[in-house]
């Protein structure tokens, strides 16, 4: 796991209120509501400067989202 996977697990993590989550869990499945998702989105963006809300809808897992960071933040 590399720091963005690891990064955006905590920050769902902490937004759930749980100790755990996996890579490849469903996120809204976890219990991501609209307010959490907003939470988190915010933490993200403020952390790299993207915007991943769309990635959201497209796949809610935080495998999905630490790439689609990782492939919108300059090198």
């Amino acid at each position: 796991m590399d720091d963005i996977e690891q990064r955006v697990r905590q920050v769902c993590a902490e937004a759930l209120e749980r100790d755990h989550v996996g890579l490849t869990d469903n996120l809204i499945d976890a219990g991501l509501d609209s307010s959490l998702t907003v939470e988190v989105i915010t933490r993200l963006e403020m952390q790299y400067g993207v915007d991943v809300l769309d990635e959201f809808f497209v796949e809610p897992t935080v495998a999905h989202i630490a790439q689609a960071i990782k492939e919108r933040t300059p090198r």
